[in-house]
């Protein structure tokens, strides 16, 4: 009997351990989005917040959500994030312009803000180039709904003929000016594109290279997602030909996801029980009660204020290694 009982249990053990092999990091519920209505997609999308005294300096980035706790950016993103400014991760946000975001007779929960715990910037990222990298680790769990969802990480091999779809809230080269509404844009893959822009090294990969279809400035950090039986996150977004962007020819630039997996699989594994101070998630009406609309005067002093934090940062840098070599940015 206890021989059985023994077996039984070696294969439970087995195939949980297979499981756990085949899925991976990935959400069990990753990659999932609610409907084809317009303000269901890209449930995933982060909108990275910069603070200063209740004042609202810039919504100049974005980001993914992978998990309960974890969002992946770029690193150019958050690498200077100094003293003065407050990050918060904004989640379900579809509709910058309004407090309340319906499309079609549907109307979205309102939007949450998330604190965040720390920042694990890629060791080898330096000047933008290379490993433009980030994940940023949630004080709090996100709330999973209709509006936001994580989306998985990569499986399998990119096909030539690869459509990609990215989002953000940044710049629109068709209209010439940023958007209000979340974007959803696609772009065909764009293999080989050394020739368009010297220095692509092997963690990067295009997409674009359509007249007109293209992210631009304020995308940085958000994702380029691949559709299968579940969304895939691929890229993220980086730069390319900014200045103008969305021209025939020269695809946008990102950084692989699925050249860094192993890595993000174990920031994920390593920072899944960070002993951190659980705070509620901050909603709308909190964060922002009493606070400076973002209107021209305020907009100035902001900037001056952003301006005179980054130069700042060069001299008073937050920041330490840990044993694994992550740069850790509080």
């Amino acid at each position: 009997m206890r021989r059985h009982v023994f077996s039984l249990m070696k294969s439970v053990f087995f195939i949980t351990w297979v499981f756990l092999i085949l899925v991976g990091a990935n959400d069990n519920n990753c990659g999932l989005v609610e409907s084809s209505n317009p303000i269901h997609q890209n449930p995933w999308h982060v909108v990275l917040e910069y603070h200063y005294e209740r004042r609202i300096a810039n919504r100049i980035c974005g980001g993914s959500l992978i998990g309960k706790r974890h969002i992946i950016t770029s690193a150019h993103c958050v690498e200077d994030v100094g003293f003065s400014i407050i990050l918060v991760a904004l989640l379900g946000e579809y509709n910058m312009a309004s407090d309340r975001d319906c499309e079609r007779g549907v109307c979205a929960d309102p939007v949450v803000r998330m604190v965040i715990a720390s920042i694990v910037i890629h060791p080898e990222y330096h000047n933008r180039m290379k490993n433009d990298l980030a994940i940023i680790i949630l004080e709090a769990d996100a709330p999973y709904t209709d509006f936001i969802r994580p989306i998985c990480l990569p499986t399998g091999n990119l096909s030539r003929h690869t459509t990609f779809y990215a989002s953000g809230f940044g710049y629109t080269p068709r209209y010439k000016t940023y958007s209000d509404i979340k974007k959803d844009i696609t772009l065909p893959y764009y293999p080989n594109c050394g020739r368009n822009y010297n220095g692509v090294t092997p963690d990067l990969i295009c997409a674009g290279g359509i007249e007109g279809f293209d992210t631009c400035w304020g995308d940085s950090g958000g994702p380029l997602v691949r559709y299968g039986k579940r969304a895939e996150l691929w890229g993220v977004t980086k730069g390319g030909n900014n200045d103008p962007c969305g021209l025939q020819g020269q695809p946008g630039v990102y950084t692989s996801v699925d050249y860094h997996l192993s890595w993000i699989k174990k920031v994920i594994g390593e920072t899944k029980g960070l002993n951190t101070t659980r705070k509620d998630l901050i909603k709308d009406e909190d964060m922002l009660n009493n606070s400076a609309t973002n209107n021209g005067s305020t907009s100035l002093f902001v900037c001056f204020v952003f301006i005179i934090n980054q130069w700042m940062n060069i001299f008073l840098k937050c920041r330490y290694r840990n044993n694994n070599g992550y740069v850790l940015v509080m």
